[in-house]
């Protein structure tokens, strides 16, 4: 389900960059003013002999100019990877919203692990037990070698 929402947005994101490119195309074409030039500049940077030597000994590389599909195609990396980052930020802030939890469990009902959830009609593992809250009666499961007392219910929190 993730990935086809994943895949929709990022089409909507690719074709409205399209758009854009041909909208700015269509727009720079009806535009009456000439587009604005820098003055030339005056003195060249200064080069040292060694600077002069690389560029002599280096033929510059011809650079192509950028079609719409490369322009496309640099845009749907960035899109994807500006996704990925927000992933990664949304993990690591639920990360810390968990360890926040815990912290704030173990303040108040002590250094316990919470046992699972006993789904009523599901078989008991072989190395679990069930056990009842005491204070809402759930049913919890627990590692059948441990004490009672060392959990948590994992619906109220409260020791077993």
């Amino acid at each position: 389900m993730f990935e086809l929402i994943f895949l929709i947005i990022i089409i909507a994101v690719i074709r409205n960059k399209v758009e854009k490119l041909k909208n700015t195309k269509s727009s720079a074409q009806t535009r009456q003013t000439p587009p604005r030039q820098t003055p030339p500049r005056k003195t060249p940077p200064r080069q040292t002999p060694r600077q002069q030597q690389t560029k002599a000994s280096k033929p510059a590389p011809a650079k192509a100019a950028p079609t719409v599909n490369s322009q496309i195609v640099a845009q749907e990396k960035s899109t994807t990877e500006m996704l990925r980052e927000k992933a990664l930020q949304d993990d690591r802030e639920e990360m810390r919203d968990k360890h926040e939890q815990r912290m704030k469990n173990k303040k108040y009902y002590g250094d316990h692990n919470y046992a699972q959830k006993y789904l009523i009609g599901d078989p008991v593992p072989k190395d679990k037990r069930m056990v009842y809250c005491p204070y809402c009666n759930a049913e919890n499961l627990i590692p059948s070698y441990s004490r009672a007392n060392s959990y948590n219910c994992y619906f109220c929190r409260e020791e077993l």
